[in-house]
């Protein structure tokens, strides 16, 4: 068990790894404030294994949350409402791009645009060109004057970093 002031000694370091997991600061404060309440709720199951166990387990506690969270994220993405496209009956970046008539629209085209500056250059340019532009991915390769390999390299490592960040694959032309 922990006493209370020990709890709450872990939210700095909690706050900055909350951070680092979930680039929107409302979404890391309740992440913590998630945590911190788990924390306190099962304060009977931990078990002191030294300094510093305490925040190795509730960070592991925030990593296994945030991991839910980005899964149910994405199942929720999965059955938004129809808006056409050739995608099925799911909006993509583009389309959502090309025409933000709503208030969601504009938040989602702001949220994406955020999400894909915190990538690496390269991982950017072969997504916008995927999702923006959509160009297959020999397209890309070919204008970028690459193998098509090395594009579906920075594909899949820039859509892993938007995953963990929240953003669902099928906005990004997947």
């Amino acid at each position: 068990m922990f006493t209370e002031e020990q709890l709450l000694a872990c939210v700095p370091k909690l706050q900055k790894f909350a951070r680092s997991l979930r680039w929107r600061h409302g979404d890391a404060d309740d992440l913590v404030q998630d945590v911190l309440a788990r924390a306190w709720s099962r304060r009977h199951l931990f078990a002191d294994q030294g300094e510093g166990s305490l925040m190795a387990w509730c960070g592991n506690m925030m990593h296994n949350q945030n991991v839910t969270w980005v899964r149910a994220g994405i199942r929720r993405d999965k059955v938004l409402p129809p808006a056409g496209g050739r995608h099925g009956n799911r909006p993509r970046f583009a389309e959502i791009y090309a025409a933000p008539d709503s208030t969601d629209a504009r938040v989602i085209v702001g949220e994406l645009t955020h999400a894909l500056a915190a990538l690496r250059p390269e991982e950017q340019e072969v997504i916008r060109l995927i999702a923006l532009n959509d160009m297959t991915y020999q397209e890309v390769a070919d204008k970028l004057g690459m193998p098509v390999g090395t594009v579906r390299s920075r594909i899949a490592r820039g859509r892993a970093a938007l995953r963990l960040m929240g953003v669902s694959d099928h906005l990004l032309g997947r």
